[in-house]
C-alpha cells in the first residue's frame, strides 16, 4: 500500500515472476496469464519468460508503473542452499531504460512529470523531463485546451497546484460544477498530488526528490513563446475529428495519410492540429512541403533517434557502435547543406525545429557543429565499407567458428584505439590453431580412417536419406461414374488430403497436376497448390505440361528435367524452366504415321506467322501488336500498331510479304518492345530496314546513395531499379513502391541504387526482364539472374 505504483520482478530460472498485488498488475496491464490458473485460495502469481522482459517493461512503464528487476546469481550452488540475488535495474516511466537486455533495442519514450496551476492569464501546464533535464511552460490555456492536452499526453506523475482550489470568489471549493468542473472531472479519476509555492520552482524541486537528483541539478527551459499563436484545439473539436481516440468517430489523420504511413508523420501532424503554430512557422512548414514535392534528387534517409535515449546512453557510457553510427547519420545534415535543391529546405526547417525542440540555432553554426561531431565519430569507429580487421582463418577450423567468435566485435572500433586487446585476441587465435593442429587433427584422421569404408573417399557418409513422416503420391485420376464425379473432382479430392495433411517432413510426388479442366484456371490452381506446398516446407517433385504456370508470379524455384533430342529424358534435374515437350519426336518414336506428324508440324508452324495472301485473325482487331515484316531484300521491318489488319494491307500494297506478330497489353508496352527489337535484332545478325527508328529511350536514370531515400515524385509510380550489393553483384527489380522496396532491401545493410521511372507496370516488367537478360552479356554479375524468364506473349 505504501508503493502502489511499484512492481517487483524477480528472476526464477527462465522466468521473471511477481507475487500478490504485483502479479495482478502484470495480468491487467501487461496481458500476462496468472500461474496456476484462477484459484481463489492461492497467492496470485504471474510472470513472463526471460526473452519477453523488454516487452513487459514497456507495457508497465507505459501504464505509469515503475519496475525493479532482481536477478539470480548464475553459477553452481550447493544442494538446498539459497540462491544469491541482486537488483540489476530499475525502470520507470520517466526513464524506461534498462541496459543489457538485447543487442540493440528500441526504448520507449520517457514520460514527463506534469504540473498544473492557474493564474490571471489562465491555466498553466509545466512539463519536466528528468532524462533530458529540460522543462517547458505553456500558459494562457483555457480549461478545455488544458483537458485536451491531459488526454493526449502520457505522464509519470501529475501535480496540481493549490491555486486550482480557489475560484474567482476566493473560496476553496473545487468541484464538478461551474468553473473548473471539466478539469476536476478529468483529474478526479487520476492519481495526483497537491503542491504549493512558485509552480515552476516547486515542481522542479519535486522532480529532484522523486528521481534522487542533487539539489543543485539544473534544468534547461525549452519553452516557446505563446504570443501570436492560435488557440490550441478545443476538446469538443479534437474529439469530433478523432484526434482524441473516440469510439464511433473515425480519425481525420487516417484520411489525410495513406494507410502505409504511420509513426512520426502522424504524431507530428496530430501535434500541429492540437497545438497550431504561429503563422510564420505554418508558412515555413507549407513552403517546405512545396519544395519537397518539386525536388528530383534523392533525399537523405532522415534517421529518427530518440534524443532521450541517446542522452541516457551517453551519460551511462552504454552507447555502442550502432548508436554512434546513428548519431553520425543524424548529424550528417551536411548532405542537405551541400545540395542546391535541399539547401533551401534545410533553412526552412530551422524554425519549425525550434518550435518542436525549444532549441534555436543558426544554420551555419548547426552545420559546423555537425561536421565536427561527424569527424570525431569517424576517427573512432569504422564506417560502411571500412575495415582493417579481418576475421581469423585456418584450414583446420570451420569459418563459422571464427565468424561466431569475432564478428560481434571486430570491425567496429578502430584498432589504434584498442591495440592491446587486439594483440591478446590474435595470440589466443594462434594458440587455438596450434592446439587443433597438434591434438585434435590426429583424432579426426583416425575417425575418418574408421568410417571411410562406409562412405566417400574423404571419409564422409556418401548418402543420407532423410526421415519422412509421410510419403504422398498423386498420379493420373479417372472418372468415377459410381460416385458421380469427374476425373478432375477425384484429383481435387486427393490433392485436398495432401495439402491439408502435409508437413515440413513429408515427401510429395505429383504427376501431371490439374490437367482435367480448362487450361487457364487449371494452371492457376496448380500454381497455387505448388506455392502452398513450398510454404509448408515439404520435399517433393511436381511435374506438369501446363507451361503457362511459368508466367505466374509464383514465389518458388523452378526445376526442369534434362533432355536429349535422341535418347529422351536424362533423369537429371536442372535449374530453370523447359517449354520443350519433345511431343513430335515421342509420337514418331511410338510409330505414329509420318503423314500425321508432318501435318501436325504444319499446323504448329502456321500458328506463328501470317503467310502470303493471309490476313490476321479477328482477335487482333483493336488490340496493340508488335510485328516483324520479312521483306524481299532479306531485311526485316519492325513496327507496332493498334490496327494490324490495316498495317498488313498497307505493307502489301506493292507485293505480298510474310509477318510475325505478338499481341501485347497496351500501346506503351508495344512502343517499348518495338524499340527493344530494333536495337537487339542487328546484334543477332539480322538486317533491319528501319534501324534508325530504334532510338534508345532516355528515362532519366537517378541515383539513391547510402542513407538516402527516393524523392516524393516516385510515390505511386512504376519504377525499375538496380541495386548494388556488397558482393559486387547487381539485383534488378521493379515496383510501384520504390521507397518501401529500398527500405526492405536495406533492412540488413545500406546499399546504393539506380532507378528509372517508366510509364506503367507492364513496361516496368518488360524492362526488368530485358535488364536481367542483357546485363550479364555486358560483364555484370546478377544476384537474380534466374528471374529473367522471357515473357511468352503467344507469338503468331
Amino acid at each position: 500500500s505504501k508503493f502502489p505504483r511499484e512492481v517487483l520482478l524477480c528472476r526464477v530460472g527462465e522466468f521473471y515472476e511477481s507475487l500478490g498485488f504485483d502479479a495482478c498488475v502484470l495480468v491487467e496491464h501487461a496481458g500476462l496469464n496468472p500461474f496456476g490458473g484462477l484459484r481463489s485460495d492461492s497467492i496470485p502469481r504471474a510472470g513472463c519468460p526471460v526473452i519477453n522482459l523488454r516487452q513487459t517493461l514497456d507495457d508497465l512503464t507505459r501504464s505509469g508503473f515503475s519496475v525493479c528487476i532482481v536477478e539470480e546469481v548464475q553459477g553452481p550452488t550447493q544442494a538446498r542452499s539459497r540462491k544469491g540475488r541482486f537488483i540489476s535495474g530499475h525502470a520507470h516511466p520517466g526513464s524506461p531504460y534498462v541496459f543489457g537486455l538485447d543487442h540493440d533495442v528500441e526504448f520507449p519514450e520517457p514520460m514527463p512529470v506534469v504540473g498544473i496551476s492557474r493564474s490571471a492569464k489562465g491555466y498553466c501546464m509545466v512539463s519536466v523531463l528528468e532524462t533530458m533535464k529540460i522543462f517547458s511552460v505553456e500558459d494562457g490555456l483555457t480549461e478545455e485546451a488544458l483537458v485536451t492536452k491531459l488526454r493526449t499526453c502520457c505522464y509519470h506523475y501529475l501535480f496540481l497546484h493549490a491555486s486550482l482550489r480557489h475560484n474567482i470568489s476566493g473560496t476553496s471549493r473545487w468541484g464538478e460544477f461551474g468553473e473548473g468542473g471539466l478539469l476536476w472531472a478529468e483529474c478526479s479519476g487520476r492519481c495526483f498530488e497537491w503542491f504549493d509555492g512558485i509552480p515552476v520552482e516547486e515542481l522542479l524541486s519535486k522532480v529532484r526528490e522523486l528521481y534522487g537528483l542533487d539539489h543543485e541539478a539544473s534544468f534547461r527551459s525549452v519553452s516557446v513563446p505563446s504570443e501570436k499563436r492560435p488557440r490550441p484545439l478545443y476538446l469538443g473539436t479534437a474529439t469530433q475529428i478523432g484526434v482524441i481516440p473516440t469510439e464511433g468517430i473515425p480519425s481525420l489523420l487516417r484520411v489525410l495519410f495513406p494507410s502505409s504511413c504511420t509513426g512520426l508523420p502522424v504524431m507530428y501532424l496530430r501535434d500541429l492540429l492540437l497545438n497550431p503554430p504561429a503563422y510564420a512557422i505554418a508558412v515555413a512548414i507549407q513552403a517546405t512541403c512545396r519544395l519537397m514535392c518539386n525536388i528530383s534528387c534523392s533525399i537523405p534517409e532522415f534517421t529518427c533517434v530518440s534524443s532521450a535515449k541517446l542522452v541516457k546512453l551517453l551519460e551511462s557510457k552504454e552507447a555502442n557502435h550502432i548508436e554512434f553510427l546513428r548519431i553520425k547519420n543524424v548529424v550528417e545534415i551536411l548532405l542537405m547543406h551541400r545540395n542546391f535543391q535541399l539547401n533551401p529546405i534545410l533553412h526552412k526547417l530551422l524554425d519549425p525545429t525550434w518550435i518542436a525542440t525549444g532549441l534555436k540555432i543558426d544554420c551555419q553554426t548547426l552545420v559546423n557543429e555537425c561536421e565536427f561531431v561527424s569527424g570525431r565519430i569517424g576517427e573512432i569507429i569504422y564506417l560502411d565499407g571500412e575495415t582493417d580487421q579481418k576475421l581469423t582463418s585456418s584450414p583446420l577450423i570451420p569459418e563459422e567458428f571464427f565468424e561466431d567468435m569475432e564478428s560481434p566485435w571486430k570491425g567496429r572500433v578502430k584498432r589504434v584505439h584498442a591495440e592491446n586487446a587486439f594483440r591478446e585476441v590474435d595470440r589466443a587465435a594462434e594458440n587455438l590453431i596450434k592446439a587443433v593442429d597438434e591434438d585434435f587433427l590426429p583424432i579426426i584422421m583416425r575417425i575418418k580412417a574408421v568410417v571411410s569404408p562406409l562412405g566417400g573417399p574423404k571419409g564422409e557418409i556418401a548418402h543420407i536419406i532423410p526421415h519422412f513422416d509421410s510419403v504422398m503420391l498423386h498420379v493420373k485420376s479417372y472418372d468415377s461414374p459410381a460416385d458421380g464425379k469427374s476425373s478432375f473432382q477425384i484429383e481435387m479430392s486427393e490433392i485436398r488430403s495432401i495439402v491439408t495433411e502435409a508437413t515440413s517432413r513429408s515427401l510429395i510426388l505429383m504427376d501431371e497436376i490439374c490437367r482435367g479442366t480448362e487450361m487457364a484456371k487449371g494452371t492457376c490452381i496448380a500454381g497455387s497448390i505448388i506455392e502452398t506446398l513450398d510454404n509448408i516446407g515439404c520435399l517433393g517433385v511436381v511435374s506438369t505440361h501446363l507451361h503457362g504456370i511459368f508466367d505466374l508470379p509464383l514465389n518458388v524455384k523452378n526445376k526442369s528435367m534434362g533432355t536429349e533430342t535422341i535418347d529422351g529424358p536424362t533423369w537429371t534435374l536442372m535449374d530453370g524452366i523447359c517449354r520443350e515437350s519433345l511431343a513430335f519426336e515421342t509420337a514418331e518414336k511410338e510409330g505414329i504415321p509420318e503423314m500425321v506428324i508432318r501435318r501436325a508440324e504444319q499446323l504448329y508452324n502456321s500458328c506463328v506467322k501470317i503467310g502470303l495472301r493471309e490476313q490476321p485473325p479477328p482477335s487482333t482487331i483493336g488490340v496493340s501488336c508488335v510485328y516483324v515484316m520479312f521483306r524481299h531484300d532479306n531485311k526485316l521491318y519492325v513496327g507496332q500498331t493498334d490496327d494490324l489488319e490495316g498495317r498488313v494491307r498497307a505493307h502489301r500494297s506493292k507485293d505480298g510479304m510474310q509477318f510475325l506478330y505478338v499481341v501485347v497489353p497496351g500501346k506503351s508496352v508495344a512502343s517499348e518492345l518495338e524499340t527493344l527489337l530494333i536495337n537487339q535484332l542487328p546484334s543477332q545478325g539480322f538486317q533491319l530496314a528501319n534501324k534508325a527508328d530504334g532510338k534508345h529511350r532516355n528515362f532519366g536514370t537517378s541515383k539513391i546513395g547510402l542513407r538516402e531515400q527516393p524523392p516524393p515524385s516516385t510515390i505511386g509510380v512504376s519504377c525499375v531499379y538496380v541495386m548494388f550489393r556488397h558482393d559486387n553483384k547487381l539485383y534488378v527489380g521493379q515496383t510501384d513502391d520504390l521507397e518501401g522496396r529500398v527500405r526492405a532491401h536495406r533492412s540488413k545493410d545500406g546499399m546504393q541504387f539506380l532507378y528509372v521511372v517508366v510509364p506503367g507496370k507492364s513496361v516496368a516488367s518488360e524492362l526488368e526482364t530485358l535488364l536481367i537478360n542483357q546485363l550479364p552479356s555486358q560483364g555484370f554479375q546478377l544476384a537474380n539472374k534466374a528471374d529473367g524468364k522471357h515473357r511468352n506473349f503467344g507469338t503468331s
